[in-house]
């Protein structure tokens, strides 16, 4: 039987200070055999903010390859990791990639009514861009797996 591996919780999705999200220290996870075979460019989020509800539940943990600096495009569908820095914070989110008009754009799958806009892809994919609004996104990855780890039971 094929048994659990490690590999590094980098971030969680939402907001931080960007000091504060460069300093805290990376937690392991174990990834579930079977889940997806390991690779030193694997990494793992958290799903812990609104963004990305449509897609998968708060707490659900998110096994990311890196992207490789040769992809040039991302097929519709594609779900990813998005990193935005602007004005001292950083943003973790996941987003849904989607071509529009010969340009690729990046969606948020939320319910919140603030968080409906997509943000152009960057060019090229694996650096980071500066959009309108003064944001530097980036694309850290692409999500290979999921799962949400089980609640802990409580007595009835």
């Amino acid at each position: 039987p094929a048994t659990p591996f490690m590999v590094q919780m980098v971030a969680e999705t939402g907001t931080t200070p960007t000091d504060r999200a460069a300093t805290e220290p990376a937690m392991q996870v174990a990834v579930p055999a079977g889940t997806v075979p390991p690779g030193p460019d694997l990494f793992a989020i958290r799903v812990a903010a609104p963004g990305a509800e449509h897609l998968f539940a708060l707490g659900s943990l998110l096994v990311c390859q890196r992207l490789r600096d040769e992809v040039e495009d991302l097929p519709d569908g594609t779900l990813v990791i998005m990193r935005a820095r602007s004005n001292g914070n950083t943003r973790v989110d996941v987003r849904e990639a989607e071509h529009f008009n010969g340009r690729l754009w990046l969606w948020l799958r939320s319910t919140h009514p603030h968080l409906q806009q997509p943000l152009p892809g960057p060019t090229p994919l694996t650096a980071p861009t500066r959009v309108a609004g003064g944001e530097t996104i980036a694309i850290l990855g692409v999500v290979v797996a999921s799962w949400q780890p089980e609640a802990p039971k409580s007595p009835i």
